[in-house]
């Protein structure tokens, strides 16, 4: 499982293991830290997409954040 400051390998939805926080992160983008505890390094865990419909069309290099839509 990846780790904050880690480049993604893989584009998708995570979760980390502090908080339950989710993030969508692009391929060649750099894991956060938790946005609870920015100060410490959090482990992310990769989530089924399950309804979730993800266009990676509106990710850039520079804003590496794609849309996420809930059905």
């Amino acid at each position: 499982m990846p780790k904050s400051g880690e480049k993604n390998k893989e584009f998708g939805i995570y979760k980390n293991v502090c908080c339950d926080a989710e993030i969508v992160i692009s391929v060649r983008a750099t894991f956060p830290h938790c946005p609870n505890h920015p100060t410490h390094a959090t482990t992310w865990s990769p989530l089924e997409s399950g309804n979730h419909q993800i266009d990676e069309n509106n990710a850039t290099e520079s804003d590496p954040a794609a849309s996420l839509f809930m059905s």
